[in-house]
């Protein structure tokens, strides 16, 4: 057992019949990691990722092991939920497209190529306008229009998810100020992944756009999609 580095780790596993020994360990080190990690009366909850790669089908070395064994890592973290997976050579293909749809997507976020679409919120019982909702979406030159759900949990796992919420709340504010300029006075509520909440300051963005674009207070709305930790 080894700390390669960061958060991950490693099992070299040297037996006759490595493979259902190796994924016995796998299961086992995941329902493990599943339990919740108690400190200051919180309760953290970590999600396990756990990627396996087997000699000699998988590698005939330690580096194509080692490299395909991260590559069913990531497959398993993809998925977002605690899981074990085993390498196969789609494995590969899959990753390669995450990765290219990685670096596109900071091209677009870096060259303001995001688009926002505002779903309206009624009140069912006038049926009146009580808001809208800022949903992200990205059309890619090469690849069209790009599920939520294909580029979101990317942006999540290479923290390019701080950068983007940037971005949607200065083109919400920039859009809220020409409503403004037009008489509309609509809120706009804001979608904040947990993740900004780990790795970035969302309030602070929030407020310092608001007041560059001398938006009042009441016109903005968060709405958090993902919770980090809950308390004892």
């Amino acid at each position: 057992l080894a700390r390669l580095g960061g958060d991950e780790f490693v099992i070299l596993v040297r037996n006759a019949s490595a493979r259902p020994m190796t994924l016995r360990i796998a299961e086992a080190c995941c329902a493990v990691l599943k339990e919740p990690i108690s400190c200051n009366q919180l309760e953290f909850f970590a999600t396990p990722s756990i990627g396996v790669a087997i000699y000699p089908d998988d590698g005939q070395d330690v580096e194509t092991l080692l490299k395909h064994a991260d590559t069913a890592m990531y497959h398993s973290k993809s998925s977002g939920v605690p899981t074990v997976s085993v390498y196969t050579a789609a494995m590969s293909a899959r990753l390669r497209n995450w990765l290219e749809l990685e670096s596109r997507l900071r091209r677009a976020v870096r060259e303001n190529l995001l688009s926002l679409q505002f779903q309206p919120k009624f009140r069912l019982h006038d049926n009146t306008l009580a808001g809208v909702e800022a949903l992200i979406r990205w059309c890619d030159m090469e690849h069209g229009e790009i599920a939520p759900n294909r580029f979101v949990p990317i942006a999540e796992e290479t923290g390019l998810i701080v950068d983007m919420g940037i971005w949607v709340v200065h083109a919400v504010c920039k859009q809220l100020r020409a409503w403004l300029a037009c008489g509309i006075a609509v809120p706009v509520a804001i979608n904040v992944s947990g993740k900004e909440l780990l790795y970035g300051d969302p309030a602070k963005v929030i407020e310092t756009e608001m007041a560059r674009f001398n938006i009042p207070p009441a016109l903005i709305e968060v709405e958090i999609t993902e919770s980090v930790f809950v308390a004892d």
